[in-house]
């Protein structure tokens, strides 16, 4: 019971806050996300369109023809950019040798996952490495989702709540 009120309290502060912003800055510039999953602290996240990316800022993708995922939305954290150094050992991702992410095996419902395969050594020119701290984040580490062309960033997000 008191789940369902919070959600759609969640809801209509969206509803609000989207509206507020079209209003003030623009449906072109502004827009709202809200993050259905516990992959990234914060629910509602503002999304600036147009603003430079760079690591660990917060971001709204808009994938292409996922095969789980189709054309969904995500938000996610820049973890590595064009040019960065990129390893992995075992199912573990090193950003300019710094631990990024670990793959896992299987999702929490036992479905098999294939982690990247990173050619090379470097994050690929106009794409970024996408992750979260969370352990069941899919994300970049996985093959299915991998590297993301700068072109399918929609906006830098910022948390709200």
């Amino acid at each position: 019971m008191l789940k369902s009120r919070i959600k759609e309290n969640i809801k209509a502060i969206s509803l609000v806050l989207f509206i507020i912003a079209s209003a003030k800055f623009a449906s072109t510039k502004v827009i709202i996300a809200v993050n259905q999953s516990t992959s990234l602290k914060g629910k509602i996240f503002l999304g600036i369109k147009g603003s430079e990316v760079s690591r660990g800022n917060i971001v709204i993708v808009q994938l292409q023809n996922n095969a789980h995922y189709g054309n969904a939305r995500f938000t996610k954290i820049v973890t590595g950019v064009p040019g960065d150094i990129i390893e992995k050992q075992a199912d573990n991702f090193f950003i300019n040798g710094e631990f990024a992410a670990y793959a896992k095996k299987n999702t929490p419902k036992q479905t098999p996952l294939q982690s990247l395969e990173v050619v090379g050594n470097k994050i690929p020119e106009n794409h970024f490495f996408l992750t979260t701290k969370h352990e069941n984040s899919y994300d970049s580490r996985y093959d299915s989702f991998g590297y993301i062309p700068s072109s399918w960033v929609i906006a830098r997000a910022y948390r709200i709540f």
